[in-house]
This record gives structure tokens, sequence and C-alpha cells, in this order.
């Protein structure tokens, strides 16, 4: 999917939550959490059902984003939060969609093509991309119409929203000036990591990982270089970039691991860190002071986030119109 494309999504799945505030008759009331089953219909809109099991893979798509940076328990309460939202998003997706086929909105079949290619192409071949979409339970076709429909979708709020973004300068000014403590940036450092994942539970696990870790870190002694073993065995998500966690805050990361860092000189690896994800080592790679951050350093990123917003606004106050015309329903619960 192009940048623009999937840009819009987001924008339109980040409206969910200024929906989920409309007053009462503007929007039904939904069930705590939709149900579960292959075949069962968490809703629908305007008589067309969204699937439970729909709900359930759009949850894994967003939890699998976690990877290991979350304890299992934690993994387990954030599903629970995120199976209604994702819910409320698909409710918000299949109003967009049937107001883009209102409109005769059509995708052009070569960039739906185009852009089926890119996502095959980030795979090794056509067989590992098979695989995965059978593990999800899809199939390229079901690709092909997430794609179609990102691209309506973009079309239509291109068309209901274009201009909404337009940033000036003043203010960009006025919102720097406005919100200094957004502004006001405390120490912060950047570290890579390795991780050896072990269950907190388990001395067995932690054992084999102290030892892993220890060897990792050995072989980084003798000259191998940091990233690349991080690349090749840390089983962090940060692995695809060579260990790299980026800038962080104290209060960012799990207290040993903040306190090892934040106690390094940059360039330093420390000795192995335990934490209840597992073993690390830790490799500091920049330290920023305190300070105050100009205007000119965040110029364009005060821009992009006003841009951010007011298409946000404009969308939810799209969503909000559609809503108020639709015949939400969730089986078992909210007033038809």
């Amino acid at each position: 999917m192009n940048g623009r494309a999937m840009a819009y999504v987001l924008i339109c799945l980040a409206c969910v939550a200024a929906c989920a505030g409309c007053g009462p008759g503007e929007r039904e009331a939904g069930p705590a959490e939709p149900p579960a089953g292959t075949d069962a219909v968490a809703a629908t809109v305007n008589g067309v059902p969204i699937k439970a099991a729909d709900v359930d893979r759009a949850v894994e798509e967003i939890a699998g984003r976690y990877g290991g940076a979350l304890p299992p328990e934690q993994m387990g309460q954030m599903r629970a939060v995120l199976r209604p939202q994702a819910l409320e998003a698909l409710i918000s997706e299949q109003l967009l969609v049937q107001e883009a086929d209102r409109e005769g909105i059509a995708a052009d079949e070569q960039a739906v093509e185009a852009q089926l290619r890119d996502v095959a192409a980030r795979f090794p071949g056509p067989g590992e991309f098979r695989e995965v979409l059978a593990a999800r339970g899809m199939a390229e076709r079901d690709v092909r119409a997430e794609i179609d429909r990102a691209l309506r979708i973009e079309l239509l709020l291109a068309r209901k929203i274009g201009g909404a973004g337009s940033v000036s300068d003043e203010e960009v000014s006025a919102f720097h000036k406005e919100h200094p403590d957004e502004f006001h940036r405390s120490e912060r450092v950047r570290a890579s990591h390795v991780l050896i994942k072990a269950d907190p539970e388990s001395e067995e696990e932690r054992a084999a990982a102290r030892g892993k870790i220890a060897e990792l870190r050995r072989r980084i002694e003798e000259g191998e270089d940091f990233s690349a073993v991080a690349a090749a065995h840390s089983e962090c998500p940060s692995a695809a970039q060579g260990g790299d966690l980026g800038f962080f805050e104290r209060g960012s990361m799990v207290e040993a691991f903040e306190d090892a860092a934040f106690g390094m000189e940059v360039g330093q690896v420390s000795d192995p860190v335990e934490t209840e994800f597992g073993c690390h080592i830790i490799k500091l790679t920049g330290r920023e002071d305190e300070r105050d951050v100009p205007l000119e350093e965040v110029r364009e990123g005060v821009a992009r986030h006003i841009d951010r917003m007011k298409r946000q606004k404009a969308v939810g106050d799209y969503l909000r119109e559609l809503r108020g015309a639709a015949k939400i329903e969730y089986p078992g619960g909210g007033p038809s």
C-alpha cells in the first residue's frame, strides 16, 4: 500500500476514539466484547455483517507489532482492550467503503496490482507470501480486496476533506509557544541491545539465556560488530534495526534496563542485564542533555502534527455524520 493510501487509512482508524465520544442518539451502544467464533457476527453496518473472525485478525495484527515488548500477562490485557476498539475501527471502515460505493468511487486496477506486487515483494518468494497469508486465514484475493478498499477510502477522503490539513506558519509558531512542556526534552540516551528471551518463572530458561547472552557478549568483546550480532541473534523486534532502540527518556523502559543504560558511557557495552523479558546486553550509542528545543528544530514536525490533528478531526466529524445516518447493530446488545 503506498504511503498516501496507508496514511489515510490510519487517520480513519485513529478517529474511532473521536466517534466513540458521540452523544446519545449519535451512536449505538455496543457490547463490551464482540462475540467469538468463526461464523459469529460482531456487528452489522446497514445490514452488512462484520465477522468476529475479522475482529480477531485485526487484534492479532496490532498485537503482533509489539512482539516481545510486553510480558504475556500484559499482552492478554492489551488484547481485551483492543478487541472492542478493533470492532469500532472495522465499523468505521465499512461506513467509508459503503459511502465510496454510493459515490461511485473505484480504485484504479493497475494501482491495486502495483501495490499487491509491492506487498508480495517483501517476502523471499511467492511460496512464503502464500504461507504467511494461509497462516492468517487469508488468500491473495483478500489482500487485493483490502488494497482496493484502502485506495477507495483514500479517494473518498481526498474528495471530502482534501484541504482540511493546511497549516500556516503562524499556527506552527503559536503551537510551539503555547505548548512549552512538549518541547522541553529531559536527558535521554540512545541504545541498542541484544535480547535472549526467558520466562521469568523458569530458572532453566533463564540459565540458558544467561549462557547464550554471555557467549554473545564474548564475541562482541573479541571484535564482532554489535549490530550484526543483534540482527542475527536478538529475539526483540529491534533486531531488524541491528538492535537500535532509538532515543528514550527515563521511565520509558523497565527499571533494570534503563538504570544500566543511563549509567553507561557512549560506546560502552554493558554486562548482562536481566529483566522480566529475559537477558540483555546493551550498547550506549548516544546521549543528549536536558534542554528546551527551539522552534527551528521542530518546525516541520509541528506542522505535520497540526496537519494530522486537523485531518483526524475532519475524518472524525465525517464519521459522526455517517454514523448518524447509519443503522449499526450489535447482536445481543445495543438499541436498533
